[in-house]
């Protein structure tokens, strides 16, 4: 057994072990509960618009998260953020082929579809900088993301390493929002088959 030197803390002699600076750090995680919250709520409003089944695959993903027990279970967690990313990239940049700034835009290149839609969004921007700054954040981001849903196919994963797959895939996507210039188109999936059985019985 080996003891751990807290240097003072938690003592009366430390000057952030009081009450106004438990309230300050209480008040602090309540603020930004609500802000993860805000952004969540944004990219489900925002781009759910454009992609209204992204609520049911973020619903499945955080619901597996949360009854996970095992490294096989978190490992299905991160490989759902994964395809989520892919979902998105299809259904606001499908894939097509050619190329687009260098860039291959097929099937297996959601990423590069991902950027090339940013770009299309804001040609009518006049910052070029602007522009490059944030395609180059956006990849940063997706890199990221993808190196950590790659660990839970070569290598176990934990709880920690799983929620922060979920936490960047949604900052993935609020980032997304952000670079978007204007509203996303409304898209619907009406099933009117459905609709007549129910009501009419047909």
């Amino acid at each position: 057994m080996s003891f751990e030197n807290l240097n003072g803390r938690y003592t009366i002699f430390d000057e952030y072990h009081d009450f106004e600076h438990a309230r300050r750090v209480a008040e602090w995680k309540k603020q930004c509960g609500n802000l993860l919250a805000f952004i969540a709520d944004g990219v489900a409003h925002r781009i759910g618009d454009a992609i209204p089944d992204l609520g049911d695959k973020l619903w499945a993903a955080l619901k597996t998260f949360s009854e996970a027990e095992t490294n096989e279970e978190f490992a299905q967690v991160t490989a759902s953020c994964r395809r989520i990313v892919e979902h998105v990239s299809d259904e606001l940049f499908p894939p097509i082929e050619g190329e687009a700034e260098g860039r291959k835009l097929g099937t297996k290149q959601y990423r590069n579809r991902l950027l090339a839609f940013v770009d299309e969004t804001r040609k009518s921007d006049t910052s070029i900088d602007l522009i490059w700054v944030s395609t180059k954040t956006l990849s940063e981001q997706m890199e990221k993301l993808s190196d950590l849903a790659n660990k839970g196919v070569h290598s176990e994963v934990y709880r920690v390493e799983t929620r922060r797959c979920l936490l960047r895939t949604i900052m993935l996507l609020d980032d997304i929002i952000s670079l978007k210039v204007g509203a996303f188109e409304i898209k619907t999936k009406l099933n009117f088959d459905d609709f007549f059985e129910k009501t009419f019985g047909l």
